[in-house]
């Protein structure tokens, strides 16, 4: 499989009209999977570059397999899902997240509905 720099790579998802692109990332975290994030289910990770360049903590509440591909550029797609305050939302775009344990990392959040407890959730999806 071709290596990608983390701009070549969302590039590439975003030319094959990927509704999201996952991952775009940091030199601390080269090919993230799902058990990459499973340590971090129900911790904070911090949105750096939010409206207005607010910081905004998301909390990670989901992860979902999304089936093995076998002939796709990444065999095993997973979601993760993040509920976050209802103000300010969130607009679908690529964000820059740092973490305490993972460190920074950016995902592209999709504003999927509203949240249980009266908040927003968001959606990234790593193809």
């Amino acid at each position: 499989m071709p290596s990608f720099g983390a701009s070549e790579f969302a590039r590439s998802n975003l030319a094959l009209g990927a509704a999201t692109v996952g991952p775009v990332v940091s030199d601390s975290v080269d090919t993230p999977t799902i058990e990459t994030f499973a340590p971090l289910l129900e911790t904070l990770f911090r949105v750096r570059n939010g409206p207005g360049n607010d910081q905004i903590d998301l909390r990670l509440v989901e992860l979902r397999p999304l089936g093995r591909q076998p002939h796709a550029p990444r065999v095993e797609p997973f979601a993760l899902e993040f509920a976050g305050p209802a103000d300010p939302a969130l607009e679908q775009r690529i964000y820059a997240l740092e973490h305490g344990t993972l460190g920074a990392i950016e995902i592209f959040l999709v504003p999927i509905g509203l949240d249980p407890a009266g908040g927003l959730r968001y959606e990234a999806i790593f193809n």
